[in-house]
């Protein structure tokens, strides 16, 4: 049915031939009429803190696994973690790109690439992401706006703002996802990330969802 009325991606909220994409909370309250009530807008300079945090957490966690660790699936998905371990930075490198001009929008198709064969160690997946943190903290450095101005995204209109903060809690929460697998492999992270830094994010409360997903883990698994 969603895909039917044009929805290709998730998450959405639709009623008869009418959707809304559900990645702006203020779009999905407009279109349900609810209010939206009190949210945090972090600066752009606030959620550059937060994603130095969050990538470095990240290149700790790989660092600590073994090839073992990242060889596992996830649950519902036909993902591998090394896979997750490198979307993780690869979401922040896309966003990179984007503000670079290497990408004219800012896609999950950028995000959802295979790592290449030479990433496949934990070593490989942590220095593959000092990279990605290294020019983003490059672009922080170099911008002067106050994130107000357009930025382009697949789901609609956005600010430069709005977008950094889903490419940081997104990260987060693969990173919160990750602390809880290498706790059940009984390997947990020796610095695991101070939980405060997802403070006001707009993540999800759950830390793994239940709804399977297609192969690329983007496409939705409906009819």
């Amino acid at each position: 049915m969603l895909k039917r009325i044009g929805i290709k991606r998730i998450p959405a909220v639709s009623q008869g031939d009418r959707y809304v994409m559900g990645q702006k909370m203020a779009d999905v309250c407009e279109f349900v009429g609810i209010e939206l009530g009190d949210v945090t807008e972090f600066s752009v300079d606030e959620l550059a803190a937060k994603m130095d945090t969050i990538l470095g957490a990240a290149q700790r966690y790989t660092r600590q696994m073994t090839i073992d660790d990242l060889d596992q699936k996830l649950p519902n998905r036909d993902r591998t973690i090394r896979q997750l371990c490198f979307h993780v930075h690869r979401i922040v490198e896309g966003f990179c790109e984007v503000m670079d001009g290497e990408a004219e929008e800012f896609h999950t198709t950028i995000a959802d690439i295979a790592h290449p064969d030479s990433i496949m160690s934990g070593e490989d997946l942590a220095v593959y992401g000092e990279g990605v943190l290294k020019r983003f903290q490059a672009w922080h450095a170099a911008y002067g706006g106050d994130g107000t101005e357009p930025a382009n995204a697949y789901w609609g209109d956005v600010t430069l703002r709005e977008l950094l903060e889903r490419v940081t809690w997104h990260p987060g929460q693969h990173v919160r996802q990750l602390k809880m697998y290498m706790e059940g492999r009984g390997n947990a992270p020796k610095q695991p990330i101070d939980d405060t830094v997802f403070e006001g994010l707009p993540m999800p409360k759950k830390v793994w969802d239940d709804e399977k997903m297609d192969e690329d883990n983007s496409i939705m698994a409906a009819e």
